[in-house]
């Protein structure tokens, strides 16, 4: 991935604890600064708490970090932030996640994003595999919650899709995060 001077590539991970499920999404986002480490610390627990509110308990926040450029060379700053889901609830499978578009205002593959979140309640999904209305809504208050307590900090702008190479040209600026109503699904395929 391609990141250019002036921008971020922030990713946020997770555990769910006692079993082997790890989650990662990752977002770029327009710099406008570079925090110290601990105010990226302090930024990102206090994101985490907004976006675990959607979480079950079986599932966790372990961390963020940020990669940006100085001097035209890679930079990184990670923090820890081990907030644990807040619903006491089932979670699906842990091969089951909530998906996220990263709408844009242009068209074509590499102008579109996605993003995974783990946890949907096992009851906040139907045999469907379409999220319930209360269900989507409680993700997407989460999402919209952690985005607005990242764009507080005086470092962060506008979120963006950063391409995969620098020819690809800028960035492309995301103009909302819309949780979709079917979830998304893991397939493992068994090759001999």
């Amino acid at each position: 991935m391609y990141i250019p001077p002036n921008y971020f590539h922030l990713q946020v991970y997770g555990t769910q604890p006692g079993g082997s499920g790890v989650w990662l999404f990752s977002c770029g986002f327009e710099a406008t600064g570079v925090p110290t480490v601990l105010e990226f610390a302090a930024l990102m627990e206090e994101a985490a708490i907004e976006l675990s509110s959607a979480f079950t308990v079986a599932w966790d926040i372990s961390g963020a970090r940020m990669y940006y450029k100085v001097l035209g060379e890679l930079a990184k700053i990670e923090a820890a932030t081990p907030v644990g889901g807040t619903r006491n609830d089932t979670a699906d499978p842990p091969n089951t996640s909530v998906l996220v578009k990263k709408v844009t205002a242009l068209v074509g593959r590499k102008h579109q994003g996605r993003m995974y979140l783990p946890a949907p309640r096992a009851d906040g999904t139907n045999d469907g595999g379409l999220l319930t209305a209360a269900e989507a809504g409680i993700f997407q208050t989460a999402v919209d919650d952690w985005l607005g307590v990242i764009q507080s900090a005086a470092y962060f702008g506008a979120p963006v899709i950063l391409h995969q190479f620098e020819a690809d040209g800028d960035p492309t600026v995301i103009e909302a995060f819309v949780v979709q109503p079917r979830v998304a699904t893991q397939r493992r395929r068994l090759r001999p």
